[in-house]
C-alpha cells in the first residue's frame, strides 16, 4: 500500500488507507472468506487506479454527527434512499459516540477534527481515508476529500454493523487520520516497533475472530500496524489481540507504544 490512500479491512477484512473493496476486487483468492476479501484490498487499489468519478462530483449535505462534521451525500437524506441514509447515519452515529466515550477528551478532539464523507456509491468500494490530494486528482475523484475518512458506499458501513465483523472500523480509519494529520506517517516510535513486530513474527500466523489462522492485517505497513493495534488497544480488533489485555500480555512493547501515543487507560 502506498501513501496515496488508506484503505480499511473492509475492503481488506475492509487507510490512501483504502478500505476500498469494489465487487471485482474481491479477487487475491485465499483459504477462508475473511482472507479473501482481505487480499481484495491490494487488488482493489489497481482497479480503483482505473476508475474515475463523473463529474461533477457528489453533491453533500453537511451534518453534524457526536461532534463530527458529516458530509453525507444529497440522495441519502431524498425519498428513495432515505431509508438506507437514516439507518447509516444511526450507524455511524453509534460508532463515533463510543469513540468519545473510550478515548481521552484531547484525542476526541483531535479525531473530531476530521471530517467525515459518507456516499451512497461511490467508486472506490470501502471505508478509507484519504491522506492525498494528488492521489485524489491523479485518479478523477474530489479533492475536497483530501484528509478525510471516506465511507463510499452506506450499505457497506451498515452491512459491517450487522455482522459485527471489523467492529472498530472507524476507529481503524480516524487512527489513520491521526497517525497523519497529528504525528506523521514518518513517526519514529511507530517505524520502531512495527519493525520489531515484523522481525520477532509475532504476527505471522493470527487467530482471526472467525476462527482460523492467518497474517495480521497489522503487517501491511507501519500504517495498517498502528490502526489495527488502535482497534485492539480501545476497542475489538479481529484478529488476536483482539481486546487491551490481550495486547498488553502479548506484545507488551507495542502496548507501551499506543499507551504513550493514545494515554493511559481508566
Amino acid at each position: 500500500m502506498n501513501d496515496t490512500t488508506l484503505k480499511s479491512k473492509t475492503t481488506r477484512r475492509p487507510a490512501v488507507f483504502r478500505l476500498a473493496l469494489a465487487a471485482a476486487c474481491l479477487g487475491v483468492w485465499m483459504p477462508t472468506a475473511a482472507l479473501a476479501e482481505k487480499s481484495k484490498k491490494e487488488e482493489s487499489k489497481e482497479e480503483e487506479s482505473k476508475q474515475v468519478e463523473p463529474k461533477p462530483f457528489i453533491e453533500h449535505v453537511v451534518r453534524d454527527v457526536e461532534g463530527w462534521k458529516i458530509h453525507v451525500d444529497k440522495r441519502l437524506l431524498e425519498s428513495d434512499q432515505k431509508e438506507l441514509g437514516d439507518r447509516t447515519l444511526k450507524v455511524l452515529a453509534n460508532k463515533l459516540y463510543e469513540i468519545t466515550m473510550i478515548l481521552p477528551e484531547p484525542r476526541v478532539k483531535d479525531l473530531q477534527a476530521v471530517p467525515i464523507f459518507v456516499d451512497l456509491d461511490h467508486l472506490l468500494g470501502g471505508l478509507q481515508y484519504h491522506p492525498d490530494a494528488g492521489w485524489l486528482t491523479d485518479h478523477g475523484h474530489d479533492t475536497a476529500m483530501t484528509k478525510t475518512v471516506h465511507v463510499p458506499r452506506a450499505d457497506r458501513l451498515v452491512s459491517l454493523a450487522k455482522s459485527n465483523h471489523q467492529p472498530s472500523v472507524m476507529l481503524h480509519e480516524l487512527a489513520h487520520a491521526y497517525h497523519d494529520r497529528v504525528l506523521g506517517f514518518d513517526h519514529p516510535p511507530i517505524l520502531k516497533e512495527y519493525r520489531r513486530v515484523v522481525k520477532e513474527k509475532l504476527y505471522d500466523a493470527t487467530l482471526h475472530m472467525q476462527g482460523h489462522k492467518t497474517r495480521h492485517y497489522a503487517l501491511t505497513d507501519h500504517k495498517e500496524y498502528f490502526a489495527e493495534m488502535t482497534e485492539a488497544y480501545f476497542g475489538t480488533n479481529d484478529f488476536y489481540p483482539f481486546v487491551r489485555g490481550e495486547l498488553k500480555d502479548y506484545d507488551p512493547g507495542t502496548f507501551a507504544l499506543l499507551e504513550k501515543i493514545w494515554g493511559r487507560l481508566p
